[in-house]
């Protein structure tokens, strides 16, 4: 009863005040610098502190606690590392750095909303610590690896339970359903529960595990890899979408090595590279810069990026934004309110349901009042 409780109270506060019907951009502090993490359906974002920030604007960091609760307070919040994350931001993977036992040095964990800290027991080994990296959507598969010494790792894969190693010094990143995970054998590379070592690593990968990301390139099964970054540019790849459509990096607007001024990006399957300072220039205030895009939400309507802003007092500040890139009546997702959106919401007329595409005003149904705000819109964003 208390878990269903907890989850329903954070529900709640996920979705008040979440519907919007245009672009935006939700900025917030800065908690640390480490590599943030935004949940599949866009409205939890982690950092590697234990602090994950619940998207109703009202509430600001809050931190996790050990029995599956949430904390206002930072001393109420768990000493930990974390990773991972699941699609709906209820369960989180990392390590324990003060947890000596059955490891000298650490262990791995999941936190699950409602219902606390799972130590992960890994396979039987020397490990002097292990850490959770990736977890599947629903977070019953976990990756992690291990130290056997300081300078020896070695990765696992824990479902239900039951751990396995795997032929791989260090993992980050799986498929939706954890059946491939991106790691390292020697080099990068992608390794799958049925086919082994299989294709290139990268930064990220695709719900499905058939496309990866990283450096300045995406490489799709059955294709290969394309450029992605044009070729007067430096840049890193490091998100993508859950059907690898869209990515998100840094580049540099040189080649040269002296230029490190980041600049984030995006790159979209049929319409290509995009700066995003530029794309979004209406959002953001004077001066403000764009640097880097961190995650992707599974469907690709959120975006989770850094940047800078003017500040008097010393320069520049940093800050963490959430920026929602749905256009209002673009059903399609391509940018332009047109017939074909109009389309979409008349053959879906009547539907019920949770995110469906069609329900424009995000009320849980395709409905008249949908009709109307395509048709209020009709024609932005079109060329």
């Amino acid at each position: 009863m208390r878990s269903w409780m907890v989850r329903g109270l954070l529900m709640g506060l996920l979705l008040s005040g979440s519907s919007s019907f245009a672009q935006r951009l939700i900025t917030m502090e800065i908690q640390g610098f480490s590599r943030l993490r935004l949940s599949g359906d866009g409205r939890v974002v982690l950092d590697g502190s234990g602090n994950i920030w619940i998207w109703a604007e009202q509430t600001g960091w809050l931190y996790i606690r050990a029995d599956g609760g949430l904390a206002r307070r930072w001393e109420e919040g768990m000493r930990v590392h974390t990773f991972g994350i699941s699609y709906d931001g209820a369960v989180i993977v990392g390590d324990d750095r003060s947890r000596t036992q059955p490891y000298p040095e650490g262990q791995a964990f999941r936190w699950r909303l409602g219902v606390g800290v799972e130590y992960l027991a890994a396979p039987p080994n020397s490990w002097l610590y292990t850490v959770a990296m990736a977890t599947s959507w629903d977070g019953r598969v976990i990756y992690g690896y291990g130290a056997l010494s300081p300078i020896r790792w070695r990765s696992w894969r824990w479902q239900d339970g039951t751990a396995i190693e795997l032929p791989l010094s260090y993992v980050w990143a799986c498929s939706a359903d954890g059946s491939c995970v991106l790691g390292q054998s020697g080099f990068d590379v992608r390794w799958c529960e049925d086919m082994g070592i299989s294709g290139p690593g990268g930064h990220d990968i695709s719900a499905d595990g058939r496309i990866v990301v990283g450096g300045d390139w995406r490489w799709v099964e059955g294709r290969g890899f394309e450029r992605i970054i044009p070729p007067q540019y430096r840049g890193t790849a490091f998100t993508v979408s859950g059907d690898g459509r869209i990515v998100g990096g840094v580049y540099h607007r040189s080649r040269e090595d002296w230029d490190l001024e980041p600049w984030a990006f995006i790159w979209r399957e049929g319409i290509g590279f995009e700066d995003l300072t530029q794309k979004y220039a209406g959002l953001l205030s004077e001066g403000a810069q764009l640097e880097e895009v961190h995650d992707i939400s599974a469907d690709g309507r959120y975006l989770l990026v850094v940047g800078t802003r003017p500040n008097p007092r010393w320069g520049r500040d940093g800050f963490i934004g959430i920026i929602d890139t749905r256009v209002t009546g673009d059903v399609d997702g391509n940018e332009c309110v047109d017939d074909g959106d109009l389309l979409r919401v008349l053959f879906a007329f009547g539907q019920v349901g949770s995110g469906l595409p069609e329900d424009v005003d995000e009320d849980g149904m395709v409905w008249d009042s949908d009709l109307v705000l395509v048709l209020q819109h009709f024609g932005r964003g079109c060329r």
